[in-house]
């Protein structure tokens, strides 16, 4: 893995970018800044794959990492988007088992690689550390259902939640919205979200900039 040592965690809490570190005992914090390591990644890059194991779990820093599986027609689906201050690979680090889905980055990303092993160990003594995953877990699984019901839904709907969705991820983090994104969380191919973004520009459901798409609220 190509990295560099982390940044001190006293400065990552002081920006307030890892709040799972901000609930540490001094001794884990120390523990962690010296064992862990930062990753620097550009736009559409894979962190790794479905099937591997990388020993690390990751806390994002800064940009936008999505998560992906594939169906039998070897199509990716976007089933979740994570945000600075989330945290991804804990599964496979609790279960011990391979990836069950890609991850990419969406843009520009700092990613916190911390050793699975010392994940593991912190949540098994640290009792804010275990409260803090059980509620992440907790959290995620009623936002992997919606993820999932996006998908099953007329394409009008897939899109408007879609956006809504994405809206909330990008809350004050300035993510791009774009028509490919929209597509690879929809699972429609980017020309019929174009279209239908069109229509529904026209009939004053959402509005357009460039690498911005708003609903516009009733």
């Amino acid at each position: 893995m190509a990295a560099s040592p982390i940044l001190t965690i006293i400065f990552l809490m002081s920006n307030q970018k890892l709040p799972f570190f901000n609930i540490l005992s001094s001794e884990s914090q120390k523990k962690c800044d010296r064992l862990s390591v930062l990753l620097k990644r550009p736009a559409q890059q894979i962190i790794y794959l479905c099937g591997e194991t990388s020993g690390y779990v990751y806390f994002l820093l800064e940009g936008y990492v999505k998560i992906l599986m594939h169906n039998g027609f070897k199509r990716e689906a976007t089933i979740a988007i994570f945000k600075p201050g989330e945290l991804f690979g804990e599964t496979s680090a609790i279960l011990q088992k391979p990836f069950e889905a890609d991850a990419m980055t969406l843009s520009d990303c700092e990613i916190a690689a911390l050793p699975a092993k010392l994940f593991l160990e912190l949540i098994a003594t640290e009792h804010q550390a275990s409260l803090f995953v059980t509620k992440i877990l907790s959290n995620r699984t009623p936002k992997l259902y919606r993820y999932i019901q996006v998908r099953e839904a007329t394409s009008t709907e897939r899109i408007t939640d879609a956006i809504i969705m994405l809206e909330d991820v990008s809350k004050d983090n300035g993510l791009k919205i774009t028509h490919q994104l929209i597509a690879d969380l929809t699972g429609l191919a980017r020309e019929t979200v174009t279209k239908s973004l069109l229509k529904l520009q026209k009939k004053g459901i959402v509005e357009q900039e460039y690498g911005k798409v708003t609903l516009i609220a009733d």
